[in-house]
């Protein structure tokens, strides 16, 4: 049991701080009480908390890592690709798309926007997360930063679309046109601005934009996506989405798509992932 005034991670998601413990009416031992700190920004989903205690081998995925391994080389000659991966949950979604960008560099950009079981009512929720990543928006940065984060990079042709970052990103927006603009208005220019923004970072180097959870995702941001996914063709941009069986994203068609249907592990994959298991405990300890 942790020591009084021990900072830890409980349960991966939040970093908290031990008081005591107090009795409780109904149980015979006293329970321990916690103080919240922070949430732990990096740690929004279960594969990012599994991801920091450690991950086996991958098994029985090539057919899958080698079709986006293959829709990457398409995309390098300029040929846009939409991908969607589909899998009941546990079925190793999040951990195909991790394997796969692991060996991404300085030669590509990659995008997340993580959708949350609270989310369908947060308008532009996985947007936003991309957008931030884009301008290099990191949590606990001032509003006086992300502003200059903003038009660091607006300076590439970006400046006119300026108004609907900032609005899309909670800040405060002096600018007249954009003030009176109708609710459809703004929603369709902040559209028209992402869009911009990400197809200006195609540009620059191949684009991978990664869309998880996507069976939570907002309506808005669903429909921006299914947008943009017209908008791609030509250019060196790679979408992928990973979402439960049950959900069809209306973006999932075209020249350009196709869907990777992730199944449960043969007998002999999974019994070479129970032996990767035992390996790595054999080596690092029990758990």
């Amino acid at each position: 049991m942790d020591e009084p005034g021990n900072p830890e991670y409980h349960s991966g998601y939040f970093k908290e701080e031990s008081v005591g413990e107090i009795p409780l009416k109904g149980k015979t031992q006293p329970q321990h009480l916690y103080r919240l700190i922070s949430d732990l920004p990096d740690m929004r989903t279960r594969f990012a908390v599994g991801l920091a205690k450690g991950v086996t081998d991958l098994v029985g995925r090539r057919p899958e890592m080698d079709a986006l391994r293959s829709a990457y080389e398409r995309v390098k000659n300029g040929e846009a690709q939409v991908v969607d991966v589909v899998g009941e949950a546990g079925v190793g979604k999040s951990r195909l798309v991790y394997e796969f960008q692991k060996g991404f560099g300085a030669s590509e950009t990659l995008l997340t926007g993580i959708c949350v079981p609270y989310g369908r009512n947060i308008n532009f929720l996985p947007v936003i997360d991309a957008v931030k990543a884009s301008f290099g928006i990191v949590e606990g940065m001032s509003q006086e930063e992300v502003g200059n984060r903003i038009m660091e990079r607006a300076r590439n042709g970006l400046a006119p679309m300026v108004p609907f970052y900032r609005n899309l990103l909670s800040l405060k927006v002096d600018d007249p046109e954009f003030n009176i603009l109708d609710p459809e208005g703004r929603k369709f220019g902040t559209f028209e601005a992402v869009k911009d923004l990400f197809l200006a970072m195609g540009e620059e180097k191949p684009l991978v934009i990664f869309l998880e959870d996507v069976h939570w995702m907002d309506k808005i941001s669903e429909e921006f996506f299914t947008y943009f996914s017209h908008c791609i063709h030509g250019h060196k941009i790679l979408m992928i989405s990973a979402y439960r069986p049950e959900v069809a994203p209306p973006w999932a068609q075209g020249a350009h798509y196709q869907r990777l249907g992730l199944e449960t592990l043969s007998f002999d994959a999974s019994a070479r992932r129970i032996c990767s298991i035992k390996g790595k405990r054999k080596k690092y300890g029990p758990a």
